[in-house]
């Protein structure tokens, strides 16, 4: 669970004073709230700080429709919205009125819609300003910059600064290139007191400002968790941003309950799991592999915990009962599992790791773009998102109380638990978790391939056992980096091994072609005037060798 303080409908925005040049900017609060009546205008601008008239029409005219949109998309019925902004201290002592006439609050006045529309929670910890500048969601950036960047350092629980990118709106370079100059200045020299962000739509805004524990919360209490989208080609900010508050929140839930049960925040974990349970019974179905989701859960969870700290009942039984009440034929088998798992009866576990698809880099030659197509899936920074990200993850939230171990069944209970921990970070979508040898062999597997030159399993519970080197910590994180390099590994000859068995040989010599054309600056004159057929048969072997050398040059220039 984040700890990152939160609030629903309300988020920071900077208002300036004086001229563009030397302005000075003070922080204040936009707050949204939901007003339950029918009839008369949709947006109600009420409080001491005034929306010119430009501003309020903007506002009725752009960023309403966006939210509108937003919300109609995810099912969640349109509001009608008070706004209103707090007054600075300093203008209200001496009873000055404020006039919000610009576009800054644009970005803010929508997260704080959004918020209230969804009741869901925005972070507390930035600043946000950008001009939402077209029906479309996207965000241009506004002037005053560095006034902003100055407040937002003076305020010591402000951590990020979002804005909008200069280098998506091409006028600042013609009609205001000093504002511009000046405005990255300010960000460059905010340093480390400010994490900044540029954004180009409201679907790069929104995933700054909501946690993921916040979007499956709201998406279980308002209905949206149970939608699923595909995001067309050319998807406009709007449509991506719907994406993101719709994609994986299934598996980011189980991440979040495993999350909070490691950590030691059982109540809250219980919460999230009655949450779900009671989202399903008011759409009256049965969670689909509901059983089999909670008992993987539970085999994730370091043993300790698992019978210390895991509260029994997980789930009243009677929400149980209700719930198989709404199983179908194809839920039956899962039930008996769900009321195991409530238990916390766990015989074991097992599972498989899921698909991330990946886009492959654009091409401006057509006989490059199969061979792009096929090493952009296998390229470092698509095996570091597939398997890098959510195995370090798996690896940092799998809490142990002691860096030793007692015995060495024990150990073997912690590396199998660990294992099935490492498969939940990989897919949310995991059968049953019923097989205890096919657990615990694919586990020792591991371990064994991990220390195979450093005394087998053997040599990796006298680490446990004595403390040495890091302990039963140090013997974990080894299996981490040998299970992504294992998975990295398996997924390259998987991907070259399915795509070129797919291939004819005109296919294969067009991939080889391809293949030459982006080494050939790096080729002899006698091997470019070689024709591909001579290599199309090694065109595996090409691929990964051309994988390595980009990845090498990649790691070479990020130190410089």
């Amino acid at each position: 669970m984040s700890t990152t303080r939160r609030s629903i409908g309300r988020t920071r925005m900077a208002l300036v004073f004086g001229n563009d040049d030397n302005g000075k900017a003070i922080l204040s609060m936009v707050t949204v709230r939901i007003k339950r009546r029918k009839k008369g205008p949709r947006l109600i601008f009420s409080g001491p700080v005034e929306f010119s008239e430009a501003a309020a029409a903007h506002i009725t005219n752009i960023v309403l429709p966006i939210v509108d949109e937003i919300l109609d998309k995810l099912q969640v019925t349109c509001k009608v919205f008070e706004i209103s902004a707090v007054n600075v201290g300093a203008a209200s002592c001496r009873n000055l009125g404020v006039t919000i006439s610009g576009s800054s609050a644009d970005a803010p006045v929508l997260l704080a819609m959004l918020s209230a529309g969804l009741r869901m929670p925005l972070r507390n910890d930035f600043l946000a300003t950008g001009h939402i500048a077209s029906r479309h969601g996207d965000i241009s950036a506004v002037k005053a910059i560095p006034a902003k960047v100055k407040a937002a350092i003076a305020d010591t629980s402000v951590k990020r600064f979002i804005y909008g990118d200069f280098q998506s709106d091409s006028s600042f370079d013609v009609l205001s290139p000093m504002e511009k100059d000046a405005g990255l200045t300010a960000i460059l020299q905010a340093g480390d007191a400010l994490t900044t962000r540029a954004v180009r739509g409201v679907d790069e805004l929104i995933s700054e400002a909501f946690a993921e524990e916040d979007i499956v919360l709201s998406s279980l209490d308002k209905g949206f968790f149970h939608i699923h989208r595909t995001l067309s080609e050319g998807a406009d900010p709007i449509e991506r941003a719907v994406d993101w508050l719709t994609d994986r929140n299934d598996l980011r839930f189980w991440q979040l309950v495993q999350q909070n049960f490691s950590t030691g925040q059982s109540e809250h974990g219980m919460h999230m799991l009655e949450t779900y349970a009671r989202s399903f019974e008011r759409i009256r179905l049965y969670p689909p592999n509901f059983g089999k989701s909670l008992l993987q859960f539970i085999c994730a969870l370091p043993p300790a915990i698992r019978r210390l700290k895991l509260p029994c009942p997980l789930l009243p039984f009677i929400r149980c009962i209700q719930l198989a009440g709404f199983a179908k034929d194809n839920d039956v088998a899962d039930v008996p599992l769900l009321f195991d798992a409530v238990r916390a009866r766990v015989p074991g576990g097992g599972g498989e790791s899921q698909r991330i698809q990946t886009s492959p880099p654009p091409s401006t030659d057509s006989e490059c773009s199969l061979f792009d197509t096929v090493t952009a899936e296998i390229c470092e920074l698509a095996l570091a998102k597939k398997f890098g990200v959510p195995i370090d993850s798996a690896r940092a939230s799998f809490v142990l109380a002691s860096s030793t171990v007692r015995s060495y069944d024990e150990f073997i209970e912690i590396i199998e638990s660990f294992f099935v921990h490492l498969q939940g970070y990989l897919s949310a979508d995991l059968p049953a978790v019923t097989d205890v040898q096919h657990i615990s062999g694919k586990a020792m597997a591991l371990l064994e391939g991990t220390f195979r030159d450093h005394g087998g399993p053997r040599g990796a519970f006298a680490r446990a056992r004595d403390g040495t080197d890091g302990g039963i910590r140090s013997v974990l994180d080894a299996m981490t980096e040998q299970y992504k390099k294992q998975l990295q590994i398996e997924e390259v000859n998987v991907v070259l091994e399915k795509a070129l068995a797919d291939m004819d040989w005109p296919e294969r010599v067009s991939f080889t072609r391809g293949a030459m054309k982006r080494l050939g600056p790096f080729l002899s004159a006698e091997i470019r005037n070689e024709p591909p057929e001579r290599f199309a048969k090694d065109a595996g072997e090409i691929a990964k060798t051309y994988i390595r050398s980009i990845s090498s040059i990649q790691r070479f220039l990020s130190t410089m």
